[in-house]
């Protein structure tokens, strides 16, 4: 049996097949009646478009690329996951490219979504992308739009949408100095780029603060065993510490278990405070207090701010969005508590 063409699904309509075709790519400018009887007629047939003539036409198909540095960390789940959805809900698909921090696979990824004429790519490569400066720049002259997701948007001409890093410290020295807390720490990672933006904005809201004393340990790994020596390091430098706040989940999962394992309560002897709300945080004990990456709704903004520029064939406009984390208080936040023994503080 021959598969419905626009010529039958004009024949069955009794109409032209441009006005099948505008039914198709720009039904605003058919007649709600004759655009009705085409629709009909191609419920009737069985018709499926095809699209390549018109991705033909347009230089692009309806693929979005993604390249990510790590595929694996729980952020890029919820960032996909957004992505997906408003893309799916535009009829477009994902393609990820293999993971990789190499130089030279980056720049292949990036000429293998041009020879296929993706119509957007989305970039995360974990450093600054002015090694990808030319390919992004071809990339733009066919139409393609390019957007860049986490912090540090460094080149010039390309949208990004990202989570305001600075304001995520600021609202974790905040929280804890409202509680009360006048001995801190911050336990940071040169793991992730992400750390120094976070640690330097919570340094800085402290600094305006009277009396207050931090100490900083940076560990080399993004993991609760990290974490948990760094708190033992804390401790050593500043025993008197009441409140922690850790740049990322994991390394206060190892806070949590560290505090434990040496006698101290969580919240009543040192508070302990996460960020970017991991699932697994409300599975902690006590649940860990946090402050959201906003995965999801980077996401889906990235995935809207790309569509509207294609569909509004705005290729040279750009955008920088930055979204704010919210901050989750739980159980393992609290005010200090001055009058309680702390273990290993020789007080009886």
């Amino acid at each position: 049996m021959t598969a419905p063409t626009i010529r039958s699904v004009a024949a069955r309509a009794g109409v032209s097949r441009s006005t099948v075709s505008n039914v198709l790519n720009n039904p605003d400018v058919v007649r709600p009646a004759l655009r009705e009887r085409v629709l009909v007629a191609i419920d009737e047939l069985g018709f499926v478009p095809d699209r390549r003539a018109r991705e033909f036409s347009l230089g692009r198909n309806r693929v979005i690329g993604l390249m990510f540095i790590d595929i694996h960390e729980p952020l890029f789940v919820n960032v996909l996951d957004g992505l997906s959805a408003v893309a799916a809900d535009h009829d477009y698909l994902i393609t990820i490219a293999p993971p990789s921090g190499d130089v030279t696979d980056q720049q292949r990824f990036l000429e293998t979504f041009e020879s296929y004429r993706y119509a957007a790519v989305v970039l995360s490569p974990g450093r600054s992308i002015s090694h990808l400066a030319e390919h992004i720049r071809r990339l733009q002259q066919r139409g393609t739009a390019v957007l860049r997701l986490g912090h540090e948007p460094d080149y010039p001409g390309i949208s990004a949408a990202r989570l305001d890093e600075a304001a995520l410290g600021h609202t974790a020295a905040r929280h804890l100095l409202e509680a009360g807390h006048r001995d801190l720490a911050i336990i940071s990672s040169s793991a992730i780029r992400r750390s120094n933006e976070r640690s330097e904005a919570f340094h800085a809201t402290l600094a305006q603060a009277p009396g207050v004393r931090v100490v900083e340990v940076t560990t080399d790994d993004l993991t609760p065993a990290a974490g948990a020596a760094a708190l033992t390091s804390v401790r050593t430098m500043q025993p008197a510490t009441t409140a922690v706040f850790c740049v990322h989940d994991l390394l206060a999962y190892g806070c949590l278990d560290a505090a434990r394992q040496a006698g101290l309560a969580v919240p009543d002897d040192l508070s302990v405070l996460g960020a970017e709300d991991l699932p697994a945080s409300r599975l902690m004990n006590p649940e860990l207090s946090s402050i959201t990456a906003m995965g999801a709704e980077i996401g889906r903004a990235a995935a809207s701010m790309l569509i509207d520029q294609l569909e509004s064939d705005a290729s040279g406009s750009t955008q920088d969005l930055l979204l704010q984390g919210d901050l989750v208080v739980r159980g393992s936040t609290s005010q200090p508590h001055p009058g309680r023994p702390r273990a290993g503080s020789g007080a009886t």
